[in-house]
């Protein structure tokens, strides 16, 4: 599964208040618009994608987590630390876990309810050593039209992913985020203004710029040849 582990840059606070163990919580899962974000991928790999948080998110996820709750009746999706699958802060329970839309702390976007902090997590929530909340999901996007360098993904232009093209979310991992102290989610302007140029021009400069970027990596690839030698 192409899954977004969303793990840099700056994003979704936690909301000020204290957890407890086994009181269901409620926070923003992911903030509304759109969104350039550089992300955890495949284990090993990172992904430079763009995607578009709106309201038809929330139905997608919610399909997806009674999917997933309906298909592991023995398992409880979790929420963990750094994306590292390994102590549980929050389990999210089936039945009672829902997203929707709305706002909290002056944050709009896809809200997630019924959470259910274990020990740990208001350990560390409370004591502040995790103060945001990062998500993990799929997408839409085209990844089979993705290029990788050096085990970081990039969209090219006008593939879905791209800014050009962005992306949306289509579902919810098993781990459904995790607490972090870097997450991905940041502001985006609305509208690109290359968006607004014509199609023939758009071409030209996405190939302007591919061109570039070969002619980087074989000057990259030349110096090392020479190195060697």
């Amino acid at each position: 599964m192409n899954t977004i582990q969303c793990r840099e840059a700056a994003g979704v606070r936690l909301p000020g208040k204290s957890w407890r163990e086994g009181e269901p919580c409620s926070f923003v899962w992911a903030p509304a618009g759109l969104h350039s974000l550089r992300a955890g991928f495949r284990e090993h790999d990172t992904i430079s994608i763009t995607v578009d948080v709106d309201q038809e998110a929330v139905q997608q996820l919610q399909d997806s987590f009674d999917h997933l709750t309906a298909t592991h009746p023995k398992q409880e999706p979790y929420g963990d630390e750094d994306h590292a699958a390994s102590k549980a802060c929050l389990r999210f329970p089936q039945g009672e876990t829902l997203f929707s839309w709305g706002e909290i702390g002056g944050t709009e976007g896809v809200i997630i309810t019924g959470g259910r902090p274990t020990s740990y997590g208001c350990e560390v929530v409370n004591g502040k050593v995790f103060r945001s909340w990062s998500p993990e999901f799929t997408t839409d996007a085209d990844f089979e039209a993705a290029v990788c360098v050096n085990q970081h993904w990039t969209f090219p232009d006008f593939v879905r992913g791209s800014e050009s093209n962005p992306a949306h979310i289509t579902g919810v991992n098993f781990v459904v985020g995790a607490l972090t102290n870097r997450p991905a989610f940041r502001e985006m302007p609305a509208v690109k203004a290359k968006l607004a140029t014509d199609p023939v021009t758009q071409i030209l400069e996405s190939l302007s710029r591919q061109s570039q970027e070969v002619n980087k990596i074989l000057d990259r690839l030349a110096d090392e040849e020479g190195r060697s030698q």
